[in-house]
């Protein structure tokens, strides 16, 4: 028994090393690398690594194409997060029911936020191909365009950008509906009979007595929609490259192209531990405050 005792506990101690090591290494050593190299001139190819102090983060305040990128990321963010919750919230109504079809349509409704992102840009590149896509030629059948008319739906700035902003909806709309139709399941029925009872009709049922005690599941897609946004890169490098004209080009995605194209790491690394301070920042800050006004039955 001691034998097979001190067996587990060193398994245990095993594996909780490898995955600490693993933590570090993969997590945390890339962040603080990161972190120093913000501070030098890190060159791939001229191989200089210079400490120059601040100079970094001053150049930000100077670079027209870092604001553009910021104030991008920011509104498309905005954006996806209202609209996203707002239609996850209502197909979770619609789909708040018992039966094989319902879920059968949950499914349906999961199966964008599964996929990868790189599938997702080439299934809506190809849908909104200008001459051959999907949504032109829908367009073209119900007469809404002419029969030779075509929509530049990724050849205009503010088009494209309606295209990112609709596709990050569409994959991300099955989680938030998942996340709500959990909640609505775990709202207690005896509080809905009293509403009723006290004379509550549906609408006056659902906002005083049903939303109020979704609000841990406002938290979590709120908070989660925020960080993937913020984060958004893959969706962006397919449909559009950030064309046109650099119209959609996201913070995440001008990092990663100052690193591995322009080869300026240090500058790069430099926008990424802004990017790290303001998601960490705005997602405590936000969590908190939603976390502070939920209801618990």
């Amino acid at each position: 028994m001691k034998s097979k005792r001190h067996f587990q506990f060193d398994y245990i101690s095993i594996t909780m090393t490898i995955g600490i090591l693993l933590y570090l290494a993969v997590l945390v050593l890339p962040l603080l690398l990161s972190f120093f190299y913000s501070f030098t001139n890190f060159n791939l190819l001229n191989a200089t690594n210079s400490f120059i102090g601040f100079k970094n983060y001053v150049s930000m305040l100077n670079d027209d194409t870092f604001l553009s990128t910021l104030r991008f990321t920011i509104e498309t963010t905005i954006i996806v997060t209202l609209l996203t919750n707002v239609l996850g919230l209502i197909i979770a109504l619609a789909l708040n029911q018992a039966g094989p079809f319902y879920t059968v349509l949950r499914t349906v409704f999961f199966i964008p936020q599964v996929l990868s992102s790189v599938v997702i840009g080439f299934i809506w590149s190809g849908m909104l191909n200008s001459e051959r896509g999907l949504v032109n030629t829908l367009l073209r059948q119900v007469g809404l365009i002419g029969t030779d008319g075509n929509i530049s739906w990724l050849g205009t700035p503010n088009l494209a950008t309606l295209s990112v902003i609709v596709v990050c909806i569409w994959q991300m709309v099955g989680f938030c509906t998942v996340v709500y139709l959990a909640a609505l399941q775990g709202v207690p029925q005896d509080l809905k009979d009293a509403a009723n009872v006290d004379g509550a009709n549906s609408w006056q049922t659902f906002y005083n007595v049903t939303f109020p005690l979704l609000s841990p599941g406002v938290t979590v897609n709120v908070v989660m929609l925020l960080i993937m946004m913020f984060k958004l890169y893959d969706i962006i490098q397919v449909m559009t490259a950030t064309g046109p004209a650099g119209s959609t080009e996201s913070l995440a995605y001008y990092v990663t192209r100052m690193a591995f194209t322009v080869n300026r790491v240090g500058y790069a690394s430099a926008m990424a531990v802004i990017l790290f301070i303001f998601i960490a920042m705005i997602s405590a800050g936000l969590g908190k405050f939603l976390r502070s006004r939920e209801i618990e039955y």
